[in-house]
């Protein structure tokens, strides 16, 4: 299933699905995109569980919330790290 999301911090978004798939075995992808200056993640949960993507949906409305709330663009390195770069 793919879903396409408008987001406040895609940054997070992407620190989200990186510390989500290692807990979980998952294998969710993310792509930005920005349309009029407005960022959407283009989130691809492949084969995913249903409650696991329920899990997840629950985990980034309230990030993306709180973000929004403190004005922040990303989550505590220490807690959420970002995935290692591809080469």
């Amino acid at each position: 299933m793919i879903v396409r999301q408008r987001v406040y911090a895609p940054a997070a978004v992407r620190q989200l699905i990186y510390k989500f798939n290692v807990q979980n075995s998952t294998f969710i992808e993310q792509k930005t995109e920005y349309l009029d200056g407005t960022s959407f993640s283009i989130i691809n949960f492949k084969d995913t569980e249903p409650s696991l993507i329920f899990d997840f949906a629950y985990k980034l409305g309230g990030i993306q919330e709180y973000l929004s709330k403190v004005n922040q663009s990303w989550l505590p390195i220490a807690d959420y790290p970002f995935p290692p770069s591809e080469k």
